[in-house]
C-alpha cells in the first residue's frame, strides 16, 4: 500500500512538472462582497449579499513545480456602507476600479483535467467612477475618497478544468484607507478601507 502512495504522488508531481506550458487568454467575471470589517465581510457572505461585480480579461503563464502567474486587467465595482450616523441613513458608497490584480498560483496537475491550486494576488487600481445612495452625497462623492489610486492583496483558491475553465476564491483587503467622510460640524467621524470576498469563474482558450 505504501509503494501505491508513493507512485501516486510520484505521478501527481511529475504532472507537476512536466505539466503543459501553453499561455492561454481569458475572459473573467463573478461577484464581489466588500465592508469595512472581516467580521462584516462573514456576515455578508452567510446572507449571500454579494452586491457588486467584477468582470475583464486575464493571461495565464505556466511556470515550473506546479508555478504559474496570471495577471489580469479588470473593472471592479466595490465600496463601504457607513450606518449609524446619527442624523442620516446609511449610506452606501460603490466605486469602480479599473484594477490589475496579478496572480501567483500553485497547484498540481491531475493528468490535465483537474488543477487544485492557491495563490496570492496584489493588485493596483484607479476609480473610475463613485457614486452613494444618498443625494446629500451623490455630488460629492470624489470628496469622501481619500485617493483615486489603490493597492491591496487577496489571497484565495480555485479549480483549474480541463485547462480551459477556472473557478476561484479569495479574501482581499486594500492597503491603507479608501475612503474617508468629514461631515461639517462632526468633525472626522469615520474612516474605512475596503475588504471582502470574491467569487469568481474564468474561460481560457
Amino acid at each position: 500500500m505504501k509503494r501505491i502512495y508513493a507512485l501516486v504522488c510520484c505521478l501527481l508531481i511529475a504532472g507537476s512538472i512536466f505539466a503543459e506550458t501553453k499561455p492561454r487568454f481569458g475572459v473573467v467575471g463573478g461577484l464581489t462582497t466588500t465592508s469595512t470589517k472581516f467580521s462584516t465581510a462573514i456576515a455578508d457572505i452567510k446572507g449571500g449579499n454579494f452586491n457588486q461585480f467584477h468582470v475583464g480579461i486575464c493571461y495565464n503563464q505556466p511556470l515550473i513545480l506546479g508555478f504559474a502567474i496570471q495577471p489580469a486587467l479588470e473593472y471592479n465595482l466595490k465600496g463601504v456602507q457607513f450606518s449609524q450616523l446619527e442624523g442620516f441613513k446609511d449610506i452606501n458608497f460603490k466605486t469602480g476600479y479599473l484594477e490589475l490584480p496579478v496572480q501567483v498560483q500553485w497547484g498540481l496537475d491531475l493528468l490535465g483535467v483537474l488543477r487544485p491550486y492557491v495563490f496570492a494576488e496584489p493588485f493596483i487600481g484607479f476609480a473610475l467612477t463613485n457614486t452613494a445612495n444618498d443625494s446629500n452625497f451623490s455630488a460629492k462623492g470624489w470628496d469622501f475618497l481619500k485617493s483615486r489610486f489603490e493597492g491591496g492583496l487577496g489571497v484565495g483558491a480555485g479549480i483549474d478544468l480541463f485547462r480551459h475553465v477556472q473557478v476561484s476564491f479569495r479574501y482581499f483587503w486594500n492597503l491603507g484607507q479608501v475612503y474617508k467622510i468629514d461631515l461639517k460640524n462632526l468633525g472626522n467621524l469615520s474612516t474605512g478601507n475596503c475588504q471582502g470576498f470574491k467569487v469568481s469563474a474564468a474561460i481560457l482558450f
